[in-house]
């Protein structure tokens, strides 16, 4: 029984694991180019263009200045 129990504890934990990868979006989405500020530019899966802020979240802007 215990034995069970300890199996089904790491299939729960490998679980949870698996559903709380940390932001990997950025790298799933293409380099475009960079800004007149020369920040590098993403064109995420929406066509959306951003740049990752100081604070590390995404700022949009115009899609016309992404290049891809």
């Amino acid at each position: 029984m215990k034995k069970l129990i300890t199996v089904l504890i790491v299939i729960c934990v490998m679980n949870f694991t698996a559903c709380t990868n940390s932001d990997d979006s950025v790298e799933a989405d293409v380099k475009c180019g960079f800004d007149a500020e020369n920040r590098q530019l993403y064109k995420g899966p929406q066509d959306g263009c951003y740049y990752i802020n100081n604070n590390g979240n995404k700022t949009y802007v115009d899609r016309d200045e992404c290049n891809c």
